[in-house]
């Protein structure tokens, strides 16, 4: 089809009608490829058009669906149209009351120019029957004010009027006549009948004489309530226009950011760990103008300490419920290890008494030689089991907190050589393993207040380990010594192939073992590698002890097991005491 711009003759296409069709300047000659142009023009402002109204719909639609769902922005709305309506109330009173004191005055002017006039033509009038020109005002007569008064006051809110003379007595009037008078304070005065009285003093009515009106106002309340209704409608019509207004701006520059807080905030309730802070920008916006970019750095600091909080929390329920499920095992290990112990002793103490007994011949001869070392390797073994037994019996009630220390005074010296004596009868076949006593500075009358069995047993264990672990030719040393701050120290020490670094950081926990036999000697009495408990009670009851404890040791030169007895544990006493 060809279109109708087609078939106009090519002058027809002028300048002003392109312009008044399109708004666009044009040529005034629009030749055949100037069409197209001008009719993408057109195209470009139809969808700039479409455009603009789309987003204009847009705005529109999410702020009434913000209006709709939002709670606070109903609040608002009618706490602002209520505001606006109260003011205009107010204003609307002191509004017609104005008016109607505006209508009255009126009034009062109309009916004080119907007065004058009234007065004046009875003037003329009485001059025209008098042949004396002289006459004035007050010889005004009763019967023409009376006839002239009526006639004029016709289409006029005058009803009626006196004049009265100067002794302020009524001298001539006509119509309704008004009840105030020169004596009242009042010049005026309205009635509940629809009429106002009023007074006019002379100087008002160009003459010597008081002259008193009633006017006509029955229609001024009338149109005060028709004004009354008039604002009233535009009162309306203003506050629901400024509510709109405001309730757009309002949602738009704060209502809307409210929300949007409100949605990130629930979304970090529902899940705090994973609230990311670019969602928080999409939801906000990016404002750059206002208190809103404080706002929204606030938010997203306190989002990131949350979220960072909670991933803290949960690591330490983690780490609770891991540790919390470690010591249910744990707890289950000591009372294990803790009712076995307690099994085991009865048939150990069986089979000790009974190798005792055989071994000393008490009811008759053994027989053979073998079998009298194989009832002393039953004893000694029967004797290292229940002595393993009893760690674990101990450990288990130091672990569980029951354990008891049945702590009293004793020379420190005597506990030591005690356990020196024990380890050398343990050693005494093996002459090349030696044990030297060095007492130092220490007084011979030190006393320590411990637990004599568990001192014994941490001493024991400590020189064995030490005899076990130098070698063939061991040569352990232990030494007793002081220093000024009153602090006492029991040093044992050998010259054994030493111990690695990681190995004495895990030396004292409980079932470690280092390897198979490291650093056990041949010649070593006690034959089997035990299950890593020895040190574990050492420094368990050294603990209880209020002791320290620390395991020196370089590889390839030896190990020095160091004890630390406090002040509050030793005390001083004469040699002869100590004897005693």
């Amino acid at each position: 089809m060809v279109s109708f711009l087609e078939y106009r003759p090519m002058h027809l296409y002028s300048a002003d009608m392109a312009q008044a069709v399109s708004g666009y300047e044009v040529p005034p000659l629009c030749l055949p490829d100037c069409k197209g142009t001008y009719i993408r023009k057109l195209t470009s402002m139809s969808t700039i058009h479409c455009n603009t109204t789309g987003i204009i719909f847009k705005e529109i639609s999410e702020i009434a669906r913000g209006l709709k769902t939002c709670g606070l922005c109903w609040r608002v709305t009618f706490l602002l149209f209520v505001s606006i309506l109260t003011i205009e109330a107010i204003l609307l009173v002191f509004s017609a009351n104005q008016f109607e004191k505006a209508r009255l005055a009126e009034a009062e002017r109309e009916a004080l120019v119907t007065a004058r006039t009234i007065i004046r033509a009875s003037l003329i009038i009485d001059d025209m029957h008098s042949l004396d020109n002289t006459l004035t005002d007050s010889a005004i007569s009763y019967s023409a004010f009376e006839e002239i008064g009526p006639i004029l006051r016709k289409n006029s809110l005058l009803s009626g009027a006196v004049v009265f003379d100067e002794s302020g007595m009524p001298s001539a009037s006509f119509g309704d006549r008004p009840t105030i008078t020169p004596f009242d304070e009042k010049d005026s005065r309205l009635s509940i009948d629809g009429t106002m009285d009023i007074l006019w003093k002379p100087k008002r009515m160009d003459g010597s004489r008081f002259v008193a009106g009633r006017v006509d106002v029955t229609h001024i309340p009338e149109m005060v309530q028709a004004h009354v209704l008039k604002i009233v409608g535009l009162v309306l019509l203003i506050s629901l226009s400024l509510t709109l207004t405001s309730m757009i701006i309002l949602e738009r520059v704060l209502l809307r950011p409210i929300r949007c807080v409100n949605t990130v905030l629930s979304d970090i309730a529902r899940n705090p760990g994973n609230t990311s802070e670019d969602a928080l920008f999409v939801k906000m916006g990016k404002r750059q103008v206002d208190e809103w970019v404080d706002v929204r750095k606030n938010l997203i600091f306190l989002t990131r300490c949350l979220r960072q909080a909670f991933l803290d929390i949960k690591e330490q329920q983690d780490q609770l419920a891991e540790a919390e499920k470690i010591k249910k095992i744990s707890d289950a290990k000591s009372d294990f290890l803790a009712n076995m112990s307690h099994d085991l002793r009865t048939p150990l103490n069986a089979i000790i008494g009974y190798s005792e007994t055989i071994n000393m011949e008490i009811f008759g001869p053994v027989g053979s030689e073998r079998y009298r070392e194989y009832i002393q390797d039953i004893l000694e073994s029967a004797s290292q089991l229940k002595f393993l037994v009893d760690d674990l019996l101990d450990l288990g009630r130091i672990e569980a907190g029951t354990f008891e220390l049945d702590e009293q005074w004793d020379n420190l010296l005597d506990t030591v050589r005690r356990a020196v004596f024990k380890c050398e009868s343990t050693y005494s076949g093996v002459p090349a393993k030696t044990i030297q006593m060095h007492t130092g500075n220490v007084n011979p009358g030190l006393e320590i207040f411990a637990d004599q069995k568990a001192m014994n047993r941490i001493l024991t264990n400590l020189v064995g380990n030490s005899l076990d672990h130098a070698g063939p030719t061991a040569k352990t040393r232990v030494v007793i010594f002081g220093t000024s701050e009153g602090r006492f120290y029991i040093e044992i020490g050998d010259n054994g192939c030493g111990i690695d670094q990681d190995v004495v950081a895990r030396i004292t926990e409980a079932y470690f073992q280092a390897g198979p036999n490291i650093g056990r000697s041949a010649y070593s009495k006690r034959k089997s590698t035990g299950f890593g408990l020895g040190l574990t009670m050492t420094a368990s009851l050294l603990r209880h002890h209020e002791m320290g404890f620390v395991i020196e040791s370089i590889k390839g030169s030896g190990t020095v097991c160091r004890v630390e007895i406090p002040l509050s544990r030793t005390r001083q006493t004469l040699v002869s005491e100590a004897f005693n």
